[in-house]
């Protein structure tokens, strides 16, 4: 097989620092609770759902020719737990112009197709739902 896309994400740093992008777009990175425009895992998390998610929706509503528009907005909870810390991760997606039953059953394909939402699907503590 040959990938249709490849990375390669280098932290050196640990959890303030640069994290170094094979393709050179390197960003910065801070801790939750840091005051700074810098990001943090939960927000990578998040965005990274969010984005995936919605841009298989999208492909969705095109390949069906649907009038549908959709947004989906995650929430990550981070909590100490016995053994670390443990994210809650709570995805909602809207899907205008279409019903309900349609709406979900978009999300269902957009759950099956979606890389990071595959990657996530068997944690308990991660939800997406309509």
């Amino acid at each position: 097989m040959r990938p249709e896309y490849q990375t390669t994400i280098l932290n050196d740093q640990g959890l303030r620092g640069i994290v170094k992008v094979s393709d050179g777009t390197n960003f910065v990175t801070s801790g939750p609770h840091d005051n700074d425009d810098k990001n943090n895992p939960e927000q990578l998390i998040g965005a990274a759902l969010a984005t995936c998610l919605g841009a298989t929706l999208e492909y969705i509503e095109k390949k069906e020719q649907l009038p549908a528009v959709s947004k989906v907005e995650v929430n990550v909870q981070q909590f100490l737990d016995k053994k670390g810390y443990k994210f809650y991760i709570d995805a909602k997606v809207s899907i205008s112009g279409v019903d309900s039953n349609k709406a979900q059953e978009m999300l269902d394909e957009a759950e099956t197709r979606c890389p990071v939402a595959k990657l996530l699907k068997n944690s308990d503590t991660v939800k997406i739902h309509l």
